[in-house]
């Protein structure tokens, strides 16, 4: 059985986006945690206004930790639109742990973008600063 994140995807939202790091980060904000604002996100927005969203409240959080260079715009793109795909998918009514549940390979956050990106396009300068459009297909063998 895949557990949630201990805060509800909403908590965890209001978090992020009032740029609180301290509040945010205390009960841990990791990958899943990541991925429940995504989901929490994608259900209440249409897919740009979410990413918009996302993208600001991260950078808020990395700007005021001091670490500006941890934000990645394809990450960020990427994992919305992802999350997006699979919540469209889902059945009505679907809670956040429901959705782990039948997505459990979300949590494996390397593998699933592998697919599409490969190491060096993640980590270059311009996919930090801008979203980079996936090579499928490409990413694994030029990895």
């Amino acid at each position: 059985m895949v557990t949630a994140s201990k805060r509800p995807p909403a908590a965890l939202l209001e978090a992020l986006e009032n740029g609180e790091p301290e509040a945010l980060l205390a009960g841990g904000f990791g990958h899943r945690e990541h991925l429940a604002v995504a989901w929490e996100l994608v259900g209440r927005e249409r897919l740009g206004h979410a990413i918009e969203r996302m993208a600001a409240a991260l950078r808020r959080v990395v700007t005021a930790l001091g670490v500006p260079e941890k934000y990645n715009e394809t990450l960020t793109w990427a994992w919305m639109v992802v999350v997006a795909e699979r919540r469209a998918e889902a059945p009505a009514g679907e809670d956040f742990a429901a959705f782990l549940e039948r997505n459990a390979d979300l949590l494996d956050h390397r593998a699933t973008l592998a697919t599409y990106y490969g190491p060096a396009e993640l980590g270059a300068a311009t996919a930090r600063r801008t979203f980079v459009l996936p090579r499928r297909g490409e990413a694994v063998a030029r990895g």
